[in-house]
C-alpha cells in the first residue's frame, strides 16, 4: 500500500472515532478505493482490508472512550434539543443552523431559513437581525438581551432572549429561546402518575401549559368554565402548587427534564430491566429459556392476524394514519421486536439469529393461539421473515415485502444503489470485518447532526422519502424508529447485519406460500432489478410497482401497504 493511501485509510477512520460528523467522508473514501483497487489502479482489496483491520482496533477504542453523546461537545442540534421552549441556534449572517421540534411546530421554520422566515413584523425582524449580529461579532462577548417582538400576525409578542453559544468547532452562533415550547411526546402520562391525576386533569395540565386561557381550555375541551375551574383547583392541590404562575413554573420545569433525558423530546421505549409501565399496545412474554420478548399488539382485537417484521433502521412504527387504517379493515398487527431491538434481550450466544427468531415467534404465535399468519417484512426485515419460512413454513400463509431487501444476483445490483447503501452492502457482503467500526461510528454520526440530518443524507436520492422525512406529521415515527435498536448500543443492529443469508435464493424459490413484493418506482436501491431477476429464475414472487414511492412506503402510500396486505390474505385463501 502507497504512502498516501495508507495515510488516507488511516486518516478516515481516526477522524471518524475522533468527529462521526465525519462518517459521509469514511463512506466516500472506502466507496474509491475499493473502486480503485478493483480497477488495478491502487493497492489491492486485500492491502487495503490488512491495513483497515490495522486500525480499526484502536479507532473502536477512542469510540469507546469517548463514550456517550455527553463525552464530546454537543452539536448546534443536540444543543437546541435539549430547551424544551422553541429554540434555535443562528449563524451571524442570521441564517437557522439547528431548529428544535418546539420551534419547528411554532414557528414553521428549518434549519437553513433566514431569520426573516420567522413571524415577524420587518421592524421586529430588523431589531433581532441586529442583535444577532452583534452577539456573533468578534468584538467583546455581549450580555444576553431580552427581546419583545411583534409578531407578523398581530397576535401579541414573541419573547426571545438572545445569547451568544460558540459551537465545538469554535463557529459562533446565537442561541435564540422564546416561551413558547412543545409538549413532549409521553408527559402527559408521567405527570398523571407522578401526582395521580385524571385524564381530563392531565389534558387541563397541558393546555394551560401550552398557553391556553382558563376559557380557551373550557371551549377546545367542551367543558362549562365551572367545570374547568374545579379541575384546575383539583391539579394545585394534587400538584401542591397555591397559584397557576407556580403550578406552570413546575410543569415547565417537568417538560425540559423530558427532553434533556430523551435528547431530542422523542423517546423510544425504555431498554429492558426498566420498570416504568410499557403503552397500552405493548407487551412483554418471557420465553423459555427466561429471555423477554418485546411485542406491539394493536389493530382489531380479534381481526385477521399480521406478523410484522420491522427493519433495522427506522424500527417497528407504524404511522397512526396506517395503524387506523389497519384497524378499520379488520387487522390485528403483532409486531415482535426482535432479540435487542427496545426491550427484547439479546441472543443468547452461539445461536443462529434467525433460526431464534423463527423459534421465539412460534412461542408468541402459540402463546396467543394463532395457527397461521400473513407475515408483513419491511426491508431487512424479509431476512427473518424468510428464516420463519425456512424454520417453520406451516404458521405462514402469505408474505408481503415492503420495500423488501433482497439477495444479489449480479454484480451491477450492488453497483446501482446509492452511496449509502452500497456501503453498507459491502460491508455487510464483503467487509465484515469492518461491519462494527462502521455501525458504531454510523450511530455515532447520527447523535452528532441529528435524525433528520442523517435521513436525508441517506435518502436524498429518493424525492418521495425525502418528502416523508420533512413532513413535522412523520418525524416523532421516524425518530423512534432510529432509537429502537439503540436499548443495548449498536448490539442489535451489528446482530442483523450479520445475519446475511446465504441461501435467500434458495428459499425464494422454494417458499411454501405467496410472496408479494412492494417496490416504490422511485426507490434507486437496485430491488426491482433484483425482484424481476428472481421472477425470471423461478421464484414464486410477484412484483408489485408503487408509483411515486420511494422505500419508506409505510410513511408515504399507506393504502398501497394495506392493499398488498389484503391480497396477501386473498392469495392465501385461494391456494
Amino acid at each position: 500500500m502507497g504512502q498516501e493511501e495508507q495515510g488516507a485509510l488511516v486518516d478516515a477512520l481516526y477522524g471518524v472515532a475522533l468527529e462521526p460528523a465525519r462518517y459521509d467522508e469514511l463512506v466516500e473514501y472506502w466507496q474509491g478505493a475499493l473502486a480503485r483497487a478493483e480497477s488495478g489502479a491502487a493497492p489491492r482489496r486485500a492491502d487495503l482490508e490488512r491495513e483497515a483491520r490495522a486500525h480499526l482496533g484502536r479507532a473502536a477504542q477512542i469510540l469507546e472512550t469517548l463514550g456517550s453523546s455527553d463525552a464530546l461537545p454537543p452539536s448546534p442540534q443536540q444543543r437546541v434539543d435539549a430547551e424544551a421552549q422553541a429554540t434555535l441556534a443562528v449563524h451571524a449572517d442570521g441564517r437557522i443552523a439547528a431548529v428544535n421540534a418546539a420551534a419547528r411546530s411554532h414557528y414553521r421554520v428549518e434549519e437553513g431559513d433566514p431569520l426573516t422566515a420567522l413571524p415577524l413584523t420587518d421592524h421586529a425582524a430588523a431589531e433581532l437581525t441586529r442583535a444577532v449580529r452583534v452577539r456573533a461579532g468578534t468584538g467583546p462577548r455581549a450580555e444576553p438581551e431580552l427581546l419583545r417582538l411583534d409578531r407578523s400576525r398581530g397576535d401579541g409578542v414573541l419573547v426571545l432572549t438572545v445569547t451568544r453559544w460558540d459551537a465545538a468547532d469554535g463557529t459562533p452562533l446565537v442561541l435564540l429561546r422564546s416561551t413558547d415550547f412543545l409538549w413532549p411526546e409521553g408527559l402527559t402520562p408521567l405527570v398523571a402518575r407522578s401526582f395521580g391525576l385524571t385524564e381530563a386533569e392531565s389534558e387541563v395540565v397541558r393546555l394551560i401549559v401550552e398557553g391556553a386561557s382558563v376559557e380557551e381550555v373550557a371551549r377546545l375541551r367542551s367543558r362549562s368554565l365551572a367545570t374547568v375551574r374545579s379541575q384546575i383547583r383539583s391539579i394545585y392541590e394534587k400538584t401542591a402548587t397555591r397559584s397557576q404562575t407556580e403550578f406552570i413554573r413546575m410543569a415547565i420545569g417537568l417538560t425540559t427534564l423530558s427532553f434533556a433525558r430523551s435528547g431530542d423530546g422523542f423517546k423510544t421505549e425504555a431498554p429492558p430491566g426498566d420498570d416504568r409501565p410499557l403503552p397500552e399496545h405493548r407487551r412483554l412474554l418471557t420465553l423459555p429459556d427466561g429471555r423477554t420478548l418485546d411485542y406491539a399488539d394493536f389493530g382489531a382485537a380479534d381481526g385477521r392476524p399480521v406478523l410484522y417484521f420491522h427493519n433495522a433502521l427506522c424500527g417497528d412504527v407504524w404511522p397512526a394514519e396506517l395503524a387506523a387504517r389497519a384497524r378499520a379493515r379488520g387487522l390485528r398487527i403483532l409486531a415482535p421486536a426482535r432479540p435487542g431491538f427496545a426491550r427484547s434481550s439479546p441472543y443468547p450466544d452461539g445461536v443462529d439469529h434467525r433460526a431464534q427468531t423463527a423459534e421465539d415467534l412460534c412461542v408468541l404465535l402459540d402463546a396467543l393461539g394463532l395457527e397461521r399468519v400473513v407475515a408483513v417484512a419491511q426491508t431487512w426485515g424479509v431476512v427473518f421473515a424468510l428464516g420463519l419460512a425456512r424454520h417453520a413454513p406451516e404458521r405462514l400463509d402469505a408474505l408481503v415485502g415492503i420495500a423488501p431487501s433482497l439477495p444479489h444476483g449480479a454484480p451491477e445490483d450492488e453497483a446501482a444503489m446509492p452511496r449509502y447503501f452500497r456501503f453498507v452492502s459491502s460491508l455487510v457482503m464483503r467487509h465484515p470485518e469492518l461491519l462494527e467500526f462502521a455501525i458504531r461510528a454510523g450511530l455515532r454520526h447520527v447523535d452528532r447532526v441529528g435524525e433528520r440530518r442523517f435521513l436525508e443524507r441517506v435518502f436524498r436520492h429518493a424525492p418521495a422519502d425525502l418528502a416523508v422525512i420533512r413532513d413535522p406529521a412523520h418525524a416523532a415515527g421516524l425518530r423512534r424508529g432510529l432509537a429502537y435498536g439503540r436499548a443495548h448500543g449498536a448490539r442489535a443492529v451489528l446482530d442483523d447485519y450479520r445475519q446475511v443469508p446465504t441461501d435467500a435464493a434458495d428459499v425464494l424459490r422454494t417458499l411454501p406460500c405467496p410472496f408479494l413484493a412492494v417496490i416504490g418506482e422511485e426507490d434507486r436501491n437496485s430491488r426491482r432489478q433484483r425482484a424481476e431477476r428472481l421472477v425470471a429464475a423461478g421464484a414464486p414472487l410477484e412484483l408489485r410497482l408503487v408509483p411515486g414511492g420511494g422505500q419508506l412506503l409505510f410513511h408515504s402510500h399507506p393504502d398501497a401497504v394495506l392493499a398488498a396486505i389484503e391480497d396477501g390474505f386473498e392469495a392465501a385463501a385461494g391456494r
